[in-house]
């Protein structure tokens, strides 16, 4: 990750535009649902995403100063590391993800992030569930370990 990355801890904001856009997409039953944001910000895409609707939102994000941004638009918000978080699997209906983008040294190879979130952030779909995955074409590689 460039420098510049690093300083906003891998945080790239979604354009409102782009989360206005997937929201026309998706039609969220009458039910409850509950969805997550692993890298939340200061709230906004999944406040848009839940804006009319049942559903009962959850972010995750480490800076907290956008934690606390979160806070007054979503439901709840936790101010930590969404690969330090212990949540049970199978309780979300949409799962938004917009991840890190850098390398990680795991075991002695280099993982790239934004596939460590995907891997780890699918067990928390429930059956049916929708993800929704922001991943940006030129700062990555999938295929890569």
């Amino acid at each position: 990750m460039r420098h510049e990355g690093r300083k906003r801890m891998g945080f790239f904001k979604t354009p409102v535009t782009v989360v206005e856009r997937i929201k026309s997409f998706i039609q969220f039953n009458d039910k409850k649902n509950s969805i997550l944001d692993t890298c939340c910000g200061c709230g906004e895409a999944l406040s848009i995403l839940a804006e009319n609707t049942n559903a009962e939102t959850f972010g995750i994000e480490l800076d907290g100063h956008r934690a606390e941004g979160a806070r007054s638009v979503l439901d709840h918000v936790l101010k930590t590391d969404f690969l330090n978080t212990r949540i049970s699997n199978s309780c979300f209906n949409l799962l938004f993800l917009n991840p890190p983008y850098d390398d990680e040294a795991i075991a002695g190879g280099n993982t790239r992030k934004e596939k460590i979130f995907l891997v780890n952030g699918v067990k928390y779909l429930q059956s049916g569930g929708l993800l929704v995955y922001i991943i940006d074409r030129k700062s990555t590689r999938l295929n890569s370990s």
